[in-house]
């Protein structure tokens, strides 16, 4: 039965003695989209093995362990393990555990789901609060907007200074120049937004409050329970910085595969100012961060600098999608801003 386990194990691409150090005790191995489900006797556990640096780690567990004690607990949390340890270092790896969430991944086109998240969202970013560590500087966002509008405005402007030098475009070059200008406008207006708010003013007053954001919403890391609760997965980019972080990235998220529906936006936005109330100067920022043409400033960087090991299609497929959408998104801002 060991030699049995032991060949699975390897089969699965995970060396016995790394399962051994963590004391697990696999009954079945089921790979997942990054990590692994450890099914033993007692339970299910999540094997991962982590990107990120051991201080990082520490991060997060110190952010999971601030909901804990705030009375959260609707999250899989990074489990210490067998020496006491947030992370295990095999193979020149680091490996983390973490709790099993039984349910099914949300479905952010179905009502119950999304609204269940946004319920959960606001409960997180209440529990959150009281929460800083501004030593680990790159996830501290506080008071970086301006800044990073400014980047990655300066990074579009790279992108272009690179097409401007090819003296035969490329299909997704030619798709890049058809929506540049309009992003470019939209960059900058966002910055305006920023410029005449009290963008300052409310940072201040919000890292005084302390708190952080999950920062990576996508419908997988969060999980439907059988209650109909919401649970969220992998903490690996919670950063300290405003809920509206979080809230706008949500928003755009859900918007984008429903055609930028002022009637869907509005209802997520009134889902959770009634959990969690948002201030009028609140919700103008919110709007520069809707505002800023963030898919297209992703799309080109990856595809000019980043050099990701995906097809063309997949860039193709992208950029395409985001221009198709950019009538919807840009009358959505319109009414959207009519009605704050």
């Amino acid at each position: 039965m060991v030699g049995e386990s032991m060949v699975e194990e390897e089969r699965r691409g995970l060396e016995p003695l790394l399962l051994q150090e963590l004391g697990l005790k696999p009954r079945q191995i089921k790979p997942l989209r990054s990590s692994f489900r450890i099914d033993e006797y007692e339970g299910s556990t999540v094997l991962k093995q982590s990107q990120l640096s051991l201080d990082e780690l520490q991060f997060i567990t110190e952010c999971q362990s601030h909901l804990l004690q705030k009375g959260f607990d609707r999250f899989s949390a990074i489990q210490k393990n067998i020496k006491g340890e947030v992370a295990i270092q095999f193979d020149q790896k680091w490996w983390t555990t973490s709790t099993w969430i039984e349910g099914k991944e949300s479905d952010y086109d179905r009502r119950r789901d999304l609204e269940a998240t946004i319920t959960a969202l606001t409960q997180f970013h209440k529990a959150s609060r009281g929460f800083c560590r501004p030593l680990l500087t790159e996830r501290f966002l506080w008071k970086k907007w301006p800044y990073i509008f400014q980047r990655k405005l300066a990074d579009i402007d790279k992108c272009y200074e690179l097409v401007a030098q090819k003296e035969r475009l490329g299909t997704f070059d030619r798709l890049f120049l058809q929506g540049l200008e309009e992003a470019r406008e939209e960059a900058k207006g966002a910055l305006a937004l920023l410029q005449r708010s009290k963008y300052d003013q409310l940072m201040d007053q919000e890292m005084r409050k302390g708190g952080f954001c999950h920062h990576d919403l996508a419908h997988h890391n969060v999980i439907i329970g059988r209650q109909g609760e919401a649970f969220f997965l992998d903490f690996d980019y919670a950063i300290q910085d405003s809920r509206l972080h979080d809230l706008g990235s949500l928003m755009i998220r859900v918007l984008k595969r429903q055609r930028w529906s002022l009637k869907k936006g509005l209802r997520i936005l009134e889902c959770y100012h009634a959990s969690y109330p948002l201030q009028r100067q609140e919700l103008l920022l919110l709007l520069s961060f809707i505002f800023f043409p963030n898919d297209f400033w992703q799309y080109s960087w990856s595809y000019y600098f980043e050099q990701l090991e995906r097809a063309q299609d997949f860039h193709l497929k992208r950029m395409r999608r985001f221009l198709e959408r950019q009538k919807y998104r840009r009358l959505f801002l319109k009414d959207f801003a009519g009605k704050l």
